[in-house]
C-alpha cells in the first residue's frame, strides 16, 4: 500500500509539473534595432509597455544614427541581425528583400492607411510597416521673417534670393546648412524627382539607369538652390551637424533651415517659445513646384529568420 501511494504521488508531482511547464510562456529576449534618436524616450515607453502585456518578453532596443546602415548589415551577414529593424522604403525594399518578412496577409496589416503603404510595396507585396508619417522643406523662424519685412512666402528661387537679402540686411544669416549629415543631401534632392513628376517612377529609373541625372529638367535648378544656401548660409556648413544645425534656428542664428518634422521636438526643447513653420521648397521659377514633402518613408521590418516573429508582430 505505501509502495502504491508513493508511486502515486510522484504520478501527481510529475504531472503537475509537466502542466506547469507546458501553460508557462517561453522566455524570449526581443531585439530591436532603429535609428532615429529624436524618438528614443516614445520607443523606450512602447517597449515598457510591451513587456507590461508581454512579461515573458524582454526587449532589447539599440538606437543608432552614425553609420547605422552599415552596422546593420554587418549584422545581417553574420547572421546576428535584430528581430526588429528599421529601414527606409521605396529603394530599399529591394536592398533588404531578402532579409524582410512577408507581411502581405497578415490581418493587422489591414488597419494600416492604404496611401502609407506604396513606400513598403514591392512587386505588390509588402514588407515593412509604415512607423511615421514626416514633412519636410525649410523651417523657418517666423519672428526673425517678420523682423526683416517678409510678409509673403518665397514660392521661387529669385523670391527665395530678394528674402535672403532682407534677412542679411538686418544682421540675420538666412540658411542654418548642416552639410556635415549625407542625409541632408537627400532630402533636399528628393525635391528635384518630385518636380519632375512621379516620384517613385523617376527614382526607380534613376536606379535601373533608364535616366541620367542630367536628363531631369529640374537638375540644375536644385544645384541652384543648393548653391544659394551656401552663399547665404552658414560658415563651415561641412562641418556642421543636425544638432548644431538645429541649434543655430533654435537660438536666432539663422532664419531658415533645411530639416524635417522630426527636429521640432529638438528645437522646442532648446527654445519652447520660438514661433517655426515650414516653407515650401522653391525649384526654379515655377511656383506651383515649390512644395513641402510628405511621405511614410520609415518602416519596422521583421527578420524572416528571426526565431520570435511572433513576438515580433505582437509588437507591430
Amino acid at each position: 500500500m505505501k509502495k502504491f501511494t508513493m508511486v502515486l504521488f510522484w504520478l501527481v508531482l510529475l504531472t503537475s509539473m509537466f502542466l506547469i511547464c507546458e501553460g508557462a510562456p517561453k522566455k524570449v529576449t526581443l531585439r530591436l534595432m532603429q535609428f532615429k534618436p529624436e524618438i528614443t524616450d516614445q520607443v523606450h515607453n512602447m517597449a515598457k509597455q510591451y513587456n507590461k502585456e508581454n512579461p515573458n518578453v524582454t526587449m532589447e532596443v539599440e538606437i543608432l544614427q552614425a553609420d547605422y546602415e552599415a552596422v546593420l548589415r554587418t549584422k545581417l551577414n553574420a547572421r546576428n541581425a535584430p528581430d526588429i529593424f528599421m529601414t527606409n522604403g521605396y529603394f530599399y525594399n529591394q536592398v533588404y528583400l531578402d532579409y524582410s518578412y512577408d507581411l502581405t496577409n497578415e490581418s493587422f496589416m489591414k488597419q494600416i492607411d492604404p496611401n502609407t503603404l506604396e513606400a513598403a510595396t514591392l512587386d505588390g507585396k509588402i514588407y515593412g510597416f509604415p512607423f511615421l508619417v514626416e514633412s519636410y522643406a525649410f523651417i523657418y523662424n517666423k519672428e526673425l521673417f517678420t523682423k526683416a519685412g517678409i510678409t509673403e512666402l518665397p514660392k521661387t528661387l529669385t523670391q527665395l534670393e530678394a528674402a535672403c537679402r532682407k534677412l542679411q540686411a538686418k544682421g540675420i544669416i538666412p540658411f542654418g546648412n548642416g552639410y556635415r549629415e549625407g542625409w541632408v543631401f537627400k532630402h533636399i534632392f528628393s525635391h528635384l524627382m518630385a518636380g519632375d513628376g512621379n516620384f517613385r517612377e523617376t527614382a526607380e529609373k534613376l536606379n535601373s539607369g533608364e535616366l541620367k541625372f542630367g536628363d531631369l529638367p529640374s537638375a540644375m535648378k536644385i544645384f541652384d538652390l543648393l548653391d544659394l544656401t551656401l552663399k547665404y548660409g552658414n560658415p563651415r556648413p561641412l562641418e556642421t551637424d543636425f544638432t548644431q544645425q538645429i541649434t543655430l534656428l533654435a537660438t536666432g542664428e539663422v532664419a531658415m533651415i533645411h530639416q524635417g518634422s522630426w527636429a521640432e521636438e529638438g528645437i522646442r526643447k532648446i527654445n519652447p517659445q520660438i514661433q517655426i513653420g515650414y516653407l515650401p521648397v522653391p525649384v526654379g521659377e515655377d511656383p506651383d513646384k515649390a512644395r513641402v514633402m510628405v511621405d511614410a518613408n520609415i518602416l519596422y521590418r521583421l527578420n524572416k529568420d528571426s526565431k520570435n516573429l511572433n513576438e515580433a508582430k505582437k509588437w507591430l
